[in-house]
């Protein structure tokens, strides 16, 4: 029970993440769709494997 809910809150802040990416990137024409939904994948190993403050910190860096 503990890892579905782990499991719904990564893919949740990885749905957050790869839109505001997918958004980021289609202004650069550097990211399509079929990005988006293998970069969800990562962001969810990577999220599991991580704490989520990390991930955050992470992808901020990325965007900024």
């Amino acid at each position: 029970m503990v890892w579905e809910l782990n499991n719904r809150k990564a893919k949740e802040v990885c749905r957050v993440a790869t839109g505001s990416l997918l958004l980021l990137f289609k202004k650069l024409k550097g990211f399509e769709n079929k990005d988006s939904n293998m970069f969800e994948g990562l962001c969810i190993e990577y999220y599991r494997s991580q704490p989520w403050k990390l991930l955050i910190r992470k992808f901020m860096g990325v965007i900024l």
